[in-house]
């Protein structure tokens, strides 16, 4: 039989075998709380990365180079899409003058003091020299333009020699009146006619017909035949 103080013992061994089994619960209770608390403080961690110093929730840096990538894009497009239009809008202007096209208005004034204004012209075939004084072809294309206009004189043709190179107007009506004799108006061009009509060598030529429009352009030397053939085909259009 079990004695009294067996019994006791027995009973006390029994109780802390279950304050060890409850110690061992409540110290995995404590690992959970810890990883717990933890956990949240990482993920406290994380907000805080996201938000800028004033609180307020800031862009991730590869969102934003996506974003600014994407915005030089539609730059780009856009200015290229406005360069399209304008040189589609403007290509008349940007092309060396042609037959066919209307020819490019100018006011100028002569070695006399008057002006020109060409559209002043319509109705009248008009035929125009881009010349200067230090051109030599220049010199003998207006000794040809001088027998030109004699022989269509009284008909309804003109003939202008434009200059537009660098040289005072005591030089050009040096050359022009004293030297070449010229029987035409002379006009003298800042370089904005010379400009208008494209001109990259002298001397060039531009007949223009009675309804304004540009019919031939010559560039460099063109013999007498030539002209006074599309000057003769030109009067004859209406």
């Amino acid at each position: 039989m079990m004695t009294s103080k067996k019994r006791k013992e027995r009973r006390a061994s029994e109780d802390g075998d279950v304050e060890t089994s409850k110690g061992g619960k409540a110290g995995k209770r404590g690992k959970a709380g810890r990883a717990g608390t933890g956990s949240e403080a990482e993920e406290g961690g994380k907000t805080d990365e996201a938000r800028s110093d004033d609180g307020k929730p800031s862009i991730p840096p590869n969102r934003l180079r996506s974003a600014v990538a994407w915005g030089l894009v539609g730059l780009l497009t856009a200015v290229l899409a406005v360069n399209s239009l304008l040189a589609y809008r403007f290509r008349d202007d940007l092309r060396p003058v042609h037959a066919g096209q209307m020819a490019r208005d100018f006011d100028l004034p002569t070695l006399s003091g008057d002006r020109v204004r060409l559209s002043d012209l319509r109705g009248r075939v008009v035929l125009m020299i881009f010349w200067s004084i230090y051109c030599g072809v220049c010199h003998k294309e207006l000794g040809v333009l001088n027998r030109v206009r004699k022989a269509f004189e009284g008909k309804d043709v003109t003939i202008l020699a434009v200059h537009a190179g660098n040289a005072s107007k005591v030089d050009v009506e040096d050359m022009a009146v004293n030297k070449l004799e010229l029987k035409m108006p002379v006009l003298l061009d800042d370089g904005r006619a010379a400009n208008l009509y494209r001109v990259r060598q002298f001397p060039q030529l531009v007949l223009v017909g009675r309804k304004g429009r540009v019919l031939k352009v010559w560039s460099g030397y063109t013999p007498r035949s030539a002209l006074a053939g599309a000057i003769r085909q030109a009067l004859r259009r209406h």
